[in-house]
C-alpha cells in the first residue's frame, strides 16, 4: 500500500493528540528510568557513563550561557588550551541543550541535576519522536507506543548514552520527516515553517542529524517524484515545488550560518575542520553489531565473550535488539502494508549502508562502498569523523517498520483485550532485551581548593596543569569544567578534536607529560633530558626546560595533581618531579600542589624550545622530522651575558636552493643558504645575546607542498618551508653540532607511547 494522503480509511488524524502525546511522555518517562536503572538514582551527585564528555558538555553549556548574559560571542575561549586557546568550533555545539540548560541552571545551582534532567530528555524525546513518527504512518496507538519504546532504549541509544548527550537527542529528527513528507506532499506557509523550524531543531540538537537528515530529505522528493511520473503527473508535482524548496533553503540556510558559526570561525582562523580519512574507515558499525548483543545488555551474557572482542562490534555497538529485528522479518517476510512502505525500506537501508563505512571485508577482500564515494566525491560526508552515527537515523525508520511487523501479528487476532495483550508483552519483552541494567555512573567530585587559592591571590593568571594530558583522558575533562567555575586560564582543554596549534605548542615537548612521568626512570638523570616527542630538540638539564616551557607560554603557576582516581589511564609517578619542584613550592593539600613559576631557578645553561611555527612529524628513510612555517621562532635562555651560544639546525628541502636566515626582530644573527634534496647541519655563527629570554625567528624563502605523508592533522598538509630533523645548542659549534648530529630519531613503534593517544588505544584525533 503507497497511500501518501493524511487521512487514511483508519480515520485517525495525522497527528497524536495533545493528551496521547503527554501520556505516552510520562510512560517514556518510566521506562527510561527503567530502562537506566539505577541512574535516577543519583542524579544529583553522578554523571551517567563516564566522565570526559559529559564533562565537557556541561563546559559548553556554561559558557554558552555566560556569553549570552555577558553579550559576547562563543567563537573561542581564551581560558582553555592557554596560550592558544580553544575554538569552540571543536566542540560540540549542543545549542538545543544549551537553551534546556539556561531555563533549568536558573532555577536550579545543581550542575549534575542539570544535566541529568537534560539527559533523560533526550530518551524521552526520542521516544516521542518516533512515536509521532509511528503514529503518522501506521496510525496505531500500540504500534506506535512500541516504536516509540524501540527507537529510545535500542542499542546506539543506550550505549552511547554513557557520555554523548547531544547523541541521545534524536527525537527532533523523527517529527522533522513527518513535517517534510507533509510539505512534500501539499506545500503551504504553515507546512513550511513547521519543517523548517522542526529541522532547526534537529541540527541545534546535533550537527551530524543536520547533516544526515537531508538523506532521506532528498530520498522522499525522488520518491515522490518517481511515484508522480508513474501516475503520469510529474508536471503537477515538480514546477509548483520549485518555489517551496527554495523558501525551505532560504529559511533554514542562514540559520544553519548561524549554528555552525563556531565552525566557520575555526576555519577561518587557521583550524582545520575537516576529518581524516583513517578516522572515517575506523569509526563504522560493523555489520554484525546491528545482530549482537553488547554487555551489559542480558543477552549479552548468554555469549562467549570471544564472540563479542573477536566480532569488532564494540568498535560501535549498534544493536537494534531481539523484537525490532524479529519484527522487521515479520514486516519483510510478511510483506506488510503500511503508508510509503516502499520509502521506509529504502531509508532504512540506505542508512544502514551508510553507517557500514567506507568499506567492508567480505570473503577476505575489502569492498568500496558508498560512504567512501559521497566523502572523496560527493564531498558531503567530508566534515563527518564517525559514519556509524548513521545507525541513529536508522533507528527510529527501523523502529517504525518493526511497529509494521507487530500490526501483522495483530491482525491475525480479533479481540481488543488480545491485541492489547499482545502489545503490553512484546513491549515488556524489548524492555527486558534493550535495557542497559545496570546503567554506570560516576560521582562528580568536588573542585580543587588550589583554584580558589590561585583565584584569590591572582585573578588573572595563567595555569599549567600536570600531568599534561592531549586526550580525552579524566582529568583534561575535569580541568575544563572546573575552568568553568574558577574563571582562570588554564593549558588544560579537552575538545572533540585534538587543537592541532595546541598540540604542537605544548604537547609534543611537555616536560610534564603524563607519558613521560609514567616512565620509572624518566627522571634519573635529570641533568640530560631530550623533551621533544621524536628527539628534534637537543638534549637540556629538567630544570633548565622546564623553566623556559613555563616561562615562553606565559604560565604563573603550575597546579600537580595527585589526588588518587584523577588519572587512573596511566602509572604516573610523581615523586621525582616534587623534588624537582619543591622550592617553587606555595600550596599544596591532600588533593593538588601549587608551584610559582616565578620561584623556579633561571635556566644555568644555554637552552632553546620550538615555539610558534613548528608543526608535527614526517616520517623518512633518514627519520622524523618537524615541518616548519616560512615563520617560525625559537625561545631561547642565555645565562651569562654576551656568552657565545651557537645554534645548529639539521635541515632538508626539497626546493633546488634555500635561504633561511635567523632573526631577532630586525637584527640578522645568521643566513645561510644550501641547497635541496639532502640533508644539512646549518650552524649559526657565535651569538653575542645578553643574558636572559629571547625570540628568535627561522625565516625561509619560499614554501614546497607536502605530499610525501599523512599528517596527524589535515592543518599539516599545508604547505611548508622545511623539514627539521634536529635543534642543538651550545656554546661552541663543534658542541652544538655534535649535539645536533646526535639526535638519532626513535622508531615509530619506540616512540608510539609518547604520541597522543586515546583510552582505548587509539590514536588521537
Amino acid at each position: 500500500m503507497e497511500r501518501t494522503d493524511d487521512s487514511p480509511p483508519s480515520g485517525r488524524p495525522a497527528w497524536p493528540s495533545g493528551r496521547r502525546l503527554l501520556g505516552m511522555s510520562a510512560v517514556y518517562a518510566v521506562l527510561a528510568v527503567v530502562g537506566t536503572w539505577p541512574a535516577i538514582t543519583t542524579v544529583h551527585t553522578a554523571l551517567p557513563g563516564q566522565f570526559s564528555d559529559p564533562l565537557v558538555h556541561l563546559w559548553t553549556m556554561r559558557w554558552h550561557k555566560q556569553c549570552l548574559l555577558e553579550g559576547r560571542l562563543p567563537f573561542h575561549s581564551p581560558g582553555l588550551q592557554h596560550p592558544v586557546g580553544a575554538p569552540v568550533g571543536y566542540l560540540p555545539p549542543l545549542q538545543y541543550q544549551s537553551l534546556l540548560y539556561l531555563g533549568l541552571s536558573s532555577v536550579l545551582s545543581n550542575d549534575v541535576l542539570c544535566y541529568n534532567i537534560i539527559w533523560f530528555l533526550g530518551f524521552v524525546l526520542t521516544g516521542v519522536g518516533t512515536y509521532v513518527l509511528a503514529w503518522y504512518v501506521l496510525r496505531d496507538g500500540w504500534a506506535a507506543a512500541l516504536a516509540g519504546l524501540l527507537g529510545m532504549l535500542g542499542g546506539p541509544m543506550t550505549y552511547f548514552a554513557s557520555g554523548q548527550v547531544e547523541q541521545i537527542t534524536l527525537g527532533w529528527f523523527p517529527i522533522f520527516l513527518v513535517c517534510w513528507i507533509r510539505f512534500v506532499d501539499r506545500p503551504s506557509w504553515g507546512r513550511l515553517l513547521r519543517s523548517s523550524g522542526v529541522y532547526l531543531l534537529t541540527a541545534s540538537s546535533a550537527p551530524y542529524y543536520g547533516v544526515f537528515a537531508v538523506f532521506p530529505a532528498a530520498i522522499y522528493l525522488a520518491w515522490a517524484a518517481i511515484r508522480a511520473r508513474r501516475n503520469r503527473d510529474r508536471e503537477r508535482f515538480l514546477p509548483p515545488r520549485v518555489c517551496w524548496l527554495t523558501a525551505f533553503v532560504g529559511l533554514t540556510l542562514p540559520a544553519l550560518l548561524v549554528l555552525f558559526s563556531s565552525q566557520i570561525w575555526a576555519m577561518t582562523h587557521g583550524f582545520a575542520m575537516d576529518r581524516s580519512s583513517a578516522e572515517f574507515n575506523l569509526y563504522k558499525a560493523p555489520i554484525l553489531s546491528y545482530l549482537m548483543p553488547f554487555p551489559p545488555k542480558l543477552l549479552a551474557g548468554l555469549l562467549p565473550e570471544r564472540w563479542i572482542t573477536e566480532s569488532g562490534i564494540m568498535v560501535f555497538p549498534t544493536y537494534l535488539g531481539l523484537v525490532t529485528l524479529g519484527l522487521l522479518a515479520v514486516a519483510l517476510l510478511g510483506r506488510a502494508r503500511f503508508e510509503r512502505s516502499s520509502y521506509w525500506w529504502v531509508v532504512l537501508t540506505t542508512c544502514l549502508v551508510l553507517s557500514l563505512g567506507a568499506s567492508v571485508t567480505v570473503l577476505g577482500r575489502e569492498l568500496t562502498l558508498p560512504a567512501h564515494w559521497l566523502r572523496e566525491y560527493g564531498q558531503i560526508l567530508k566534515p563527518i569523523r564517525v559514519p556509524g552515527r548513521f545507525a541513529f537515523v536508522a533507528l527510529p525508520v527501523a523502529a517504525t517498520i518493526a511497529g509494521a511487523g507487530m500490526l501483522r501479528l495483530a491482525s491475525r487476532i480479533s479481540s481488543r483485550a488480545g491485541r492489547a495483550v499482545l502489545g503490553v508483552g512484546v513491549m515488556a519483552l524489548a524492555t527486558i532485551d534493550l535495557a542497559q541494567v545496570p546503567f554506570g555512573t560516576v560521582p562528580m567530585p568536588e573542585m580543587p581548593a588550589c583554584y580558589r587559592w590561585i583565584r584569590d591571590r591572582a585573578p588573572e593568571a595563567s595555569i599549567f596543569e600536570a600531568p599534561h594530558f592531549n586526550a580525552a583522558w579524566r582529568l583534561p575533562a575535569l580541568c575544563t569544567y572546573w575552568q568553568s567555575i574558577h574563571g582562570l586560564r588554564t593549558s588544560a582543554g579537552y575538545t572533540a578534536d585534538l587543537n592541532p596549534v595546541q598540540e604542537n605548542l605544548l604537547s609534543h615537548q611537555s616536560p610534564f607529560h603524563a607519558h613521560r612521568l609514567a616512565i620509572p626512570d624518566y627522571l634519573e638523570h635529570p641533568e640530560s633530558i631530550r623533551f621533544d616527542v621524536h628527539g628534534v630538540s637537543g638534549p637540556a638539564p629538567f630544570d633548565d626546560f622546564s623553566w623556559l616551557y613555563l616561562k615562553t607560554f606565559g604560565f604563573d603557576y603550575l597546579v600537580l595533581h595527585h589526588r588518587p582516581g584523577d588519572y587512573p589511564e596511566l602509572p604516573v609517578t610523581l615523586d621525582a618531579l616534587e623534588r624537582r619542584l619543591a622550592p617553587a613550592l606555595v600550596f599544596e593539600d591532600e588533593e593538588a600542589a601549587v608551584y610559582q613559576v616565578d620561584r623556579l631557578p633561571p635556566p644555568s645553561t644555554p637552552v632553546v624550545l620550538c615555539a610558534e611555527g613548528w608543526r608535527g612529524y614526517i616520517w623518512s628513510r633518514r627519520g622524523v622530522g618537524r615541518i616548519i612555517d616560512p615563520v617560525s621562532r625559537l625561545a631561547l635562555y642565555n645565562p651569562q651575558p654576551g656568552g657565545p651560544v651557537v645554534l645548529a639546525i639539521r635541515a632538508m628541502s626539497r626546493r633546488p636552493t634555500k635561504v633561511v636566515e635567523l632573526r631577532e626582530g630586525e637584527a640578522l644573527l645568521a643566513r645561510w643558504e644550501f641547497s635541496g634534496g639532502e640533508e644539512q647541519t646549518l650552524i649559526s655563527p657565535p651569538l653575542a645575546l645578553s643574558e636572559g629570554m629571547h625570540r628568535l625567528e627561522l625565516r625561509c624563502d619560499g614554501v614546497e607542498p607536502d605530499v610525501s605523508h599523512v599528517p596527524q592533522f589535515e592543518e599539516e598538509q599545508r604547505p611548508f618551508a622545511l623539514w627539521v630533523s634536529a635543534v642543538g645548542i651550545g656554546p661552541t659549534a663543534e658542541l652544538a653540532a655534535s649535539w645536533a648530529a646526535g639526535s638519532e630519531p626513535e622508531s615509530e613503534e619506540e616512540s608510539e607511547g609518547l604520541l597522543a593517544r586515546r583510552p582505548d588505544g587509539s590514536e588521537a584525533r
